[in-house]
């Protein structure tokens, strides 16, 4: 098998669940008034040779270890989708206290923590912090000053991705074990596509006044047009609404799903069909009233 170059920081087989074909994809730009572009999924939300290991003079080494893990991680999740879908619109499983099988539920607490820390812009703000040394113990700052930036990478991509180390690193323990403890529920739409997705698509929710890992309060997750996944801290209010919801596309929920999209994207938005003018201009709205708030807790 040859080295993979383009590497995906959201899979391929989760942007297909949101594209107009296997191979397309529509792209919305927020830095461009939501400005469409027809995508191609494997060219979508990558950049060459991210996720790999390099040494002081920028030469790849350990080729392609963390893209193998990654891809089979992204195989087993991808199973876990389709089952979803097959069961998402069988109206007796509304009564079920068990929509989702252990595995799948392993399986989703892994692609949702897999997916938060792989993000370009967390790794790439650790190297940020470690060019700063803010914070750093007067002890290790010679170390790091030191090192190329091709090694702050490593160093960033092994504390995001420390695969094999996982129960060494309290930022994955604190964020799984809060995981593993929400209640999860499916929200299916019945009538017709609905969610959007984009280019950071988990939504994490911190509780008040937190910004712990060990703290959250809600996670988002579109898993395909029709079909969002929920996961709570307060586990009596998911209970009482059951694991799986069918509901009509006039649900007012559903709206603010694809607002929070839009607010927590990195640049772009995905879609399966044509966003009328209306909900663009709502949806650019929404990014840029999250942007500004975010510049404004920055300057506080």
């Amino acid at each position: 098998m040859g080295k993979t170059t383009n590497q995906h920081f959201v899979p391929q087989f989760y942007l297909r669940e949101f594209g107009i074909n296997k191979k397309q994809i529509l792209e919305y730009d927020l830095h461009n008034n939501g400005i469409v572009h027809t995508k191609t999924i494997s060219t979508s939300c990558s950049i060459d040779n991210f996720y790999e290991y390099k040494d002081s003079e920028g030469r790849i080494v350990r080729v392609n270890e963390i893209e193998k893990i990654l891809g089979l991680l992204e195989t087993r999740v991808s199973h876990t989708f389709k089952s979803i879908k097959r069961k998402a619109f069988v109206k007796n499983n509304e009564q079920s206290c068990c929509f989702l099988t252990t595995n799948e539920k392993e399986n989703l607490v892994l692609f949702i923590a897999t997916m938060a820390f792989r993000n370009p812009e967390l790794i790439n703000k650790v190297v940020k912090e470690l060019n700063d040394l803010n914070g750093c113990p007067e002890a290790l700052k010679p170390e790091f000053k030191s090192m190329s930036q091709y090694e702050k990478k490593n160093l960033a991509l092994s504390l995001a991705l420390p695969f094999g180390k996982i129960e060494e690193s309290q930022a994955w323990k604190d964020f799984l074990s809060a995981l593993c403890n929400m209640s999860f529920m499916i929200v299916a739409v019945q009538d017709k596509d609905v969610f959007i997705t984009s280019d950071k698509p988990v939504m994490v929710y911190p509780k008040k006044d937190s910004m712990s890992l060990a703290d959250v309060d809600t996670v988002i997750l579109p898993l395909s047009p029709r079909i969002c996944l929920y996961l709570s801290s307060d586990r009596h209010t998911i209970n009482e609404r059951k694991c799986l919801r069918i509901v009509n596309s006039s649900n007012s929920c559903l709206k603010g799903v694809n607002e929070d999209v839009a607010a927590l994207a990195t640049r772009y938005l995905y879609a399966n069909q044509c966003l009328n003018s209306k909900e663009i201009k709502r949806l650019c709205k929404s990014y840029y009233d999250y942007q500004e708030l975010i510049n404004d807790a920055s300057k506080s």
